[in-house]
């Protein structure tokens, strides 16, 4: 009689899949925020999450690939990108002014973890064409968050605006007032909300 076979369960094999993953993602961005863009390798990656290379370049064929996944999971959580995280925010349902303050705080609590791998970003987009693609994507995927943002005040705002938005929530904006310029967290989240509201035109009264 022959042996009776374990039913498959592919729910334990997706977990552990995504464990696998979430792990070489954590790993990446901690070894690009403290060794840079250069010192990070695929091959190392892999070694500190205890996967193969294979596994690593499957999962994210290239290293500009592998940072941006990395700026995600620290800065929106798991592997939802920009347009997603703030779409969840239910900018509608609000008034202007808490609307205002939901903005703020989630920029703060993105810029705050992504941080330390913009340096490794920086010079990633400067060296690696495919990174530099990944970095552009990025990019792109801000100015729509950027444009989402100003419409939750202004019907049709312009591309002016709209860029203004992006240049005041830009992770590099965040990382030259916090690390060159010394500001405080607070004090860069006082000034983005202050900016915004005058930008925007925020009617706070109602």
């Amino acid at each position: 009689m022959s042996a009776s076979k374990r039913p498959y369960d592919a729910s334990r094999r997706r977990a552990a899949a995504q464990e696998r993953r979430d792990r070489i993602v954590d790993v990446a961005a901690a070894m690009f925020a403290a060794d840079g863009w250069g010192a990070t390798t695929m091959a190392r990656v892999a070694a500190d999450a205890g996967v193969s290379v294979e596994l690593v370049t499957t999962a994210y064929p290239t290293k500009g690939a592998l940072a941006m996944a990395a700026l995600q999971r620290v800065s929106f959580g798991g592997d939802r990108d920009l347009t997603t995280a703030f779409a969840e925010l239910g900018l509608d349902a609000r008034p202007p002014g808490e609307r205002l303050d939901v903005i703020v705080d989630f920029a703060v609590r993105s810029l705050v973890p992504m941080a330390p791998l913009i340096p490794a970003l920086q010079v990633a987009e400067a060296l690696d064409a495919a990174a530099a693609q990944e970095v552009e994507e990025g990019n792109r995927r801000h100015v729509a968050a950027s444009r989402t943002l100003a419409r939750a005040f202004v019907d049709e705002p312009s591309d002016h605006l709209v860029d203004e938005v992006y240049l005041l929530t830009k992770g590099e904006t965040f990382v030259v007032l916090t690390g060159e310029r010394g500001w405080t967290v607070a004090q860069y989240a006082s000034w983005l909300r202050a900016s915004l509201a005058r930008l925007l035109v925020v009617d706070e009264t109602g």
